[in-house]
């Protein structure tokens, strides 16, 4: 059973019971009826949806910076070596798609720019 704080209005007691959800009043000690109070709530609610039962992936409310990297993330490691097939060699090192290592041969770049 869920736990709810009541108050008296005679004797302003207050206590917190484990009570029925339909309970809206209880009796005090001083005889008088007790009213149910509405719950408070510490701070500010995160607000999640869950999206993906399976992985249980959720979903806040702002999901900007989350699909950003989650675009950035998924355009290096299968756009751009996509990209390096139909393009040439001079294109993709202004791109930044591939840099050259120390022995002058071509690497394709799989990660975002700011994972490097």
């Amino acid at each position: 059973m869920p736990s709810y704080r009541y108050k008296c209005k005679s004797c302003s007691k207050e206590i917190k019971s484990s009570q029925d959800r339909n309970i809206r009043f209880i009796e005090c000690e001083c005889g008088q009826q007790m009213k149910r109070q509405v719950p408070n709530l510490s701070g500010s609610p995160k607000v999640t949806e869950t999206i993906d039962t399976y992985t249980n992936t959720k979903h806040v409310q702002d999901q900007k910076e989350i699909i950003m990297s989650r675009r950035d993330e998924h355009y290096w490691k299968v756009e751009v070596p996509r990209l390096v097939q139909e393009h040439d060699t001079k294109t993709c090192l202004e791109m930044g798609w591939i840099v050259l290592d120390e022995k002058g041969r071509p690497v394709i770049q799989t990660t975002p720019p700011s994972r490097r």
